[in-house]
């Protein structure tokens, strides 16, 4: 008798566990049964001025910058040219010196 009475305990647990559990999604810090709400739509967007590129100054600016620090290097790399007595680093500088004076070749400095 008391078997039959566990028996039963045990089949009312496991069927109460047999139900479904219900889906639960997670909105931010909150649970709740039904979905999130998506994101809320963006305000129409008001035409922006459209943002001209550098103007002709300032391509002129960075150009007199960039000639002025190839021609930095190169007189940097001449020098040490100079004072080095390894080959193969005094190969190795005539080969930088050589890339920083087309450089400025083809940006006309």
């Amino acid at each position: 008798m008391r078997w039959f009475a566990l028996l039963g305990l045990c089949v009312a647990c496991g069927a109460s566990a047999a139900e479904p559990a219900k889906k639960m999604y997670r909105c931010g810090n909150v649970f709740q049964e039904r979905p999130c709400e998506g994101p809320k739509p963006a305000p129409a967007a008001v035409d922006a001025p459209k943002q001209a590129g550098p103007n002709q100054s300032t391509l002129e600016s960075r150009k007199q910058i960039r000639c002025e620090n190839f021609q930095r290097q190169v007189t940097e790399l001449v020098d040490r040219e100079k004072t080095e007595k390894n080959a193969e680093l005094l190969k190795g500088l005539g080969t930088q010196r050589k890339v920083f004076e087309d450089r400025m070749k083809s940006d006309n400095c």
